[in-house]
């Protein structure tokens, strides 16, 4: 039985091919395995058929007979819609394996994906699995590029607690679950327990499911959907790199490119992040008792053994830092040294400082609107008003950079942000975004892994 499943696809293409004349059949078939190759890939090597230890020439080499056995094959049987299309991409994918191999994988190699063919009708008739089983790919690669979507079971009991849960309480959820699933020191020593994951991974897929038929319903917005599709994609990235860590699976070769495949994913998931939470802070601004506790408090540095600094003094020290560092890479170690010398040394203090620096900007921007107010109603002396407006902007450029250094090595939500998810009615955004930024932990983590290897 398992050798007439993997013949059924050559007897498709055999019997396509026995309407063809012979040079046809020939040209047809020779394109089919290669094209077939190419879009199944998942590295630059694979798509070339070559190694990465290859000189530069021979690379290229291979690179120019494929393109001109596609348009060799394109140019003589241009009749032949449905290929030539295929062919098309399969050379858009050739050309960006040949880019990162050629500055050897600085630049991502970027595979094939049907679902960014999937809103033209056009494209539509002929990337899909029907049309490419008649073709005579492979059941393994079609599966590969046209994964069976399960349907979502809103019948299950996990589905019903989400639907009735407050946004707060799901928030709540994944972090209960994230500690477990994903706060381990080392992914190489220890990867992902099972259990903790399958209990993160179906909480995830309930949520989702949630969103899903929020969407189905018009209650949300389509766009969310391309959300939920790269919020799946990494979770599986997370549990298979952790495994291939675990199992030493990833050696010299394969080293740059899953960097590059996981920082790919971590840019996706912050900018999941940065959307969806921007969508809850329009519809919940600042609350009431966190905009008194801004304009109220002094607004000072607390420290663990310098006692209290103005956030003035704690600029001019950033300032400082910066430009002695100016020429090289400011690391994270730098950051964190910076932090140590005015003090700050655990990271119950990093998120004070965090949030302290929150309520400057929120300050110094409520200032500047009141300047500007003041510039648009005066006939005379504005130059201090201005001087006043530009000093205030260059200290909350330097607040969001000392803020963003802080949650990037220690991303967690911000007094203000857990005061906003508290208020909102917005489950989808929430699901959304609780997700977008746990992962990013997760994949940090798994980045520096790799990357000391």
């Amino acid at each position: 039985m398992k050798k007439l499943c993997a013949i059924a696809p050559l007897l498709l293409l055999m019997a396509g091919l026995n309407s063809m004349a012979p040079d046809q059949q020939k040209a047809h078939g020779a394109v089919i395995l290669e094209a077939q190759r190419i879009l199944c890939a998942t590295y630059a090597d694979d798509a070339l058929n070559v190694s990465t230890s290859q000189p530069a020439a021979e690379i290229n080499k291979k690179y120019a007979e494929l393109i001109a056995l596609f348009d060799n094959y394109v140019t003589k049987y241009a009749r032949d819609r449905e290929l030539s299309m295929i062919v098309k991409e399969a050379a858009s994918v050739l050309e960006s394996a040949k880019q990162s191999l050629a500055i050897k994988g600085a630049k991502p190699f970027v595979p094939f994906s049907a679902e960014k063919l999937a809103a033209n009708q056009d494209t539509q008739k002929i990337f899909n699995a029907e049309n490419f089983k008649k073709l005579g790919f492979r059941q393994a690669c079609i599966d590969k590029l046209f994964p069976a979507k399960k349907p979502v079971n809103p019948s299950t009991l996990l589905y019903e607690k989400i639907v009735s849960a407050a946004p707060y309480e799901i928030y709540q959820q994944f972090n209960n679950l994230s500690i477990p699933a994903f706060a381990v020191d080392s992914f190489s020593r220890s990867g992902i327990q099972k259990e903790d994951f399958d209990k993160w991974a179906n909480y995830a897929q309930a949520a989702n499911g949630y969103v899903t038929s929020q969407i189905n319903k018009g209650a949300a917005a389509k766009g969310y959907a391309l959300q939920v599709t790269s919020l799946n994609d990494i979770l599986s990235l997370v549990k298979n790199t952790a495994q291939k860590l675990k199992d030493k699976q990833i050696g010299a070769a394969r080293k740059q490119e899953t960097e590059n495949e996981l920082r790919k994913k971590l840019q996706e998931a912050s900018l999941i992040e940065k959307t969806t939470f921007d969508s809850i802070a329009r519809q919940n601004p600042a609350p009431a008792d966190w905009i008194a506790k801004a304009d109220s408090s002094k607004l000072m540095i607390q420290t663990d053994t310098k006692g209290s600094i103005s956030y003035g003094s704690f600029f001019s020290q950033w300032d400082k830092l910066q430009q002695g560092t100016k020429g090289r890479v400011f690391t994270d170690s730098d950051f964190m040294n910076f932090l140590k010398e005015n003090g700050i040394t655990s990271k119950y203090k990093f998120a004070d400082v965090a949030d302290t620096l929150d309520q400057v900007v929120y300050r110094l921007q409520k200032d500047n609107e009141k300047l500007s107010k003041e510039i648009e109603t005066s006939w005379f002396g504005n130059d201090g008003r201005k001087k006043k407006i530009e000093s205030n902007l260059n200290f909350i450029n330097t607040a969001q950079a000392i803020i963003k250094r802080i949650r990037g090595i220690y991303p967690s939500a911000s007094s203000l942000q857990m005061a906003q998810i508290s208020t909102t009615k917005d489950k989808v955004g929430t699901i959304l975004y609780a997700q977008a930024s746990i992962y990013q932990i997760a994949l940090n983590k798994l980045m520096k892994e790799v990357q000391a290897l």
